[in-house]
């Protein structure tokens, strides 16, 4: 086979990189809601101390660990 045979189709190409776009896309998001879920999980278990300590009221808290992993 030789290079000139060699038929460059740009149309296969952009559809592979869209694909790809997708699926990296989908796994950020995927890692995104999934830290945030955790990091509100953790939020919720600590004491009145601790949240003074890192400068958080315990309503800014609440309020931030009621929200839904999407937001």
């Amino acid at each position: 086979m030789t290079a000139s045979s060699i038929k460059f189709n740009p149309c296969c190409i952009e559809k592979n990189v869209s694909k790809q776009s997708i699926v990296n896309l989908f796994l950020s998001k995927k890692s995104l809601f999934w830290q945030s879920y955790h990091t509100r999980r953790s939020l919720k278990k600590l004491r009145p101390e601790q949240l003074k300590d890192i400068g958080i009221t315990q309503e800014a808290a609440r309020l931030e660990y009621k929200k839904p992993f999407w937001k």
